[in-house]
């Protein structure tokens, strides 16, 4: 078996040995670019709204069980962690603070919110792909559909949409340390 290790690879290697050994250099951390999206269980992203700048973050519904995505510029910034699938080239995206995974809520009105499952884990995790947008953006789809991650409306929620090209359709993954 042949590994290669590509500069970005060994560099996030590094980091996570020394984060396991409890040390943290900050010229390693100011190298880490939004573009290296290697999943991994050492690495959590801010996920930010390229329209309006803001972190994608959670915004509970009315009823307190259904807790929705948003990217309002008032929310705090909250870390995700992507997680590779069985499917090549997919995963399911999952909140630091909460342990679910995004899926869709289809019982709603509007173009299908995406929310956390909920702690009765009623919905499987959404499949999502992360494809390059250009420079540093990217656009989040369900798997093999066209169904783009979009920010939407008045409460900057993130809902599924065909693709339109729209700012509002990307995003940037920067490696956080905020866990």
């Amino acid at each position: 078996m042949n590994i290669v290790l590509t500069s970005a690879r060994l560099f996030h290697i590094v980091v996570a040995i020394c984060a396991i050994e409890g040390q943290v250099h900050a010229a390693a951390v100011a190298q880490a670019r939004s573009s290296d999206l290697d999943a991994g269980p050492y690495f959590a992203y801010d996920i930010i709204s390229v329209a309006n700048g803001a972190y994608v973050d959670v915004a509970e519904g009315p009823d307190f069980d259904h807790i929705y995505i948003a990217a309002d510029p008032r929310n705090f910034d909250s870390a995700w962690y992507l997680d590779l699938t069985e499917e090549e080239g997919t995963y399911t995206i999952e909140c630091f603070n909460l342990p679910y995974s995004l899926t869709v809520d289809n019982s709603t009105q509007g173009p299908n919110p995406l929310r956390l499952a909920s702690r009765y884990h009623d919905l499987p995790p959404l499949l999502l792909q992360v494809v390059p947008a250009g420079g540093e953006d990217y656009v989040v789809k369900v798997a093999n559909e066209d169904l783009l991650w979009t920010l939407y409306g008045d409460e900057n929620k993130i809902q599924l949409l065909p693709a339109s090209g729209e700012m509002t359709q990307h995003w940037r993954f920067v490696i956080t340390d905020n866990t």
